[in-house]
């Protein structure tokens, strides 16, 4: 839930940079676990790969205690909705 939440608002902080106002959904998303996680905080980073015109691919990264050492990998499509 936290990849696929961090993609989305990645891809429209992404848009809105670029002055573009759009609602996203998301369209599939694909989840590597990496390793066991523990009852501590959980952060997510996120990274556009690609923004074509009705389509978004981003590459998002889970983490506990150190960036260095993620729990699990996700790579979301999201498709774009301009207003």
């Amino acid at each position: 839930m936290l990849i696929e939440y961090c993609a989305e608002q990645e891809l429209k902080h992404h848009l809105a940079q670029k002055g573009v106002e759009a609602r996203v959904e998301l369209t599939s998303s694909s989840v590597d676990y990496l390793r066991v996680t523990k009852d501590a905080p959980l952060y997510g980073r996120a990274e556009v790969v690609r923004i074509g015109r009705r389509i978004g691919f981003i590459d998002t990264w889970c983490w506990q205690d150190s960036e260095d050492l993620p729990v699990s990998r996700g790579t979301c499509r999201l498709r774009i909705f301009e207003s």
